[in-house]
């Protein structure tokens, strides 16, 4: 998500027209043949005994319907990996890693989760060149024995300081698609300003839902489940994917630390205390400040080389400091 968006924000900059197209597969992991797969292992260079071995964490599966008590017929199962383990991921990503070579846009990937872009002066070439290109990327899929759903597609159009959503249609395997004000990709909605407004809108009102629900439960349960609560079903609401988001405008941020104050404020059935001072007492920060931690985090990974290798270009070093590129 974040090389994403720093990507598109020098385009966006310089003038350029920005199309992203958000692919769609149905049971992607339900659906890699493993003859195939075995097969793109073998000339990717694993030796013999590791593809005997993965051949048969694959193969002799088997599995049944089951209807209240009565049980379907045992089938084999002749394709998808093992889902639940960090295996399964990486023997997907295995799978899918030859379509970056054959897409001649820019294709950014997350499992089963691809998204393709393309950047142009003209209104005419945006739209020629992804249809031309995502018949590529269907072909790719297609021969790949992987269902992809083109009516399901999203399409974003974007231009620099725009005040509404360009409109634009784009065609792809018969489908005609429009541009979209908002999409979902990854669990985080891109807006046309990429200013992330309704992304931070969706974030307090699923977290002021679940603290509606631990409302309601406040007489059933003591302090120690609801700060339970509090933390797996409301923090992790208000932090996931930050370092996207992170640099909004101080105006929607301020409605996230409002919410956590909210929340805070009903664990301790406190309302008249300091913000500072519930901050204290539960052993918590502000949400900047969590915010700025992630931050460091990821710069301490990029220089200690944890990270992917392209976020170097994000970091400079600057007087004795690290100081951020665009941000």
């Amino acid at each position: 998500m974040i090389r994403l968006i720093e990507d598109w924000r020098p385009y966006l900059d310089n003038d350029f027209l920005v199309c992203a197209i958000l692919m769609d597969l149905e049971k992607a992991f339900d659906c890699i043949p493993h003859d195939l797969f075995i097969a793109k292992l073998n000339t990717y260079g694993l030796d013999e005994d590791t593809l005997v071995c993965t051949y048969s964490y694959l193969k002799g599966r088997k599995q049944c319907a089951q209807i209240n008590n009565e049980y379907g017929s045992f089938q084999e199962v002749i394709s998808g990996v093992p889902q639940g383990l960090v295996l399964g991921l990486i023997l997907f990503n295995f799978c899918i890693n030859d379509l970056f070579f054959i897409a001649q846009a820019t294709l950014y990937n997350y499992a089963e989760d691809n998204t393709l872009a393309y950047f142009s002066k003209t209104m005419s070439d945006l739209v020629a060149t992804p249809e031309k290109e995502t018949g590529v990327a269907l072909f790719w899929l297609k021969h790949n024995e992987m269902i992809a759903n083109p009516e399901k597609f999203h399409v974003r159009l974007l231009r620099k300081n725009q005040t509404r959503t360009i409109g634009g249609k784009i065609t792809i395997d018969g489908e005609i698609l429009k541009s979209e004000e908002t999409v979902k990709l990854l669990g985080t909605t891109l807006d046309y300003r990429l200013d992330f407004a309704p992304n931070i809108s969706n974030i307090c009102k699923k977290a002021a839902a679940q603290l509606n629900v631990l409302q309601r439960l406040k007489s059933f349960i003591g302090f120690k489940e609801k700060k339970f609560f509090f933390q797996s079903c409301i923090f992790s609401i208000l932090v996931y994917c930050p370092l996207v988001w992170y640099f909004s405008s101080s105006k929607y941020l301020h409605k996230i630390e409002k919410l956590q104050e909210r929340a805070l404020r009903f664990l301790y059935k406190d309302h008249t205390s300091l913000y500072s001072d519930l901050l204290s007492k539960s052993d918590r920060c502000t949400m900047l400040i969590s915010q700025q931690r992630a931050l460091c985090i990821e710069i301490f990974k990029t220089v200690k080389k944890i990270n992917p290798c392209m976020q170097k270009i994000w970091f400079i070093w600057c007087g004795g400091f690290y100081s951020i590129v665009r941000w």
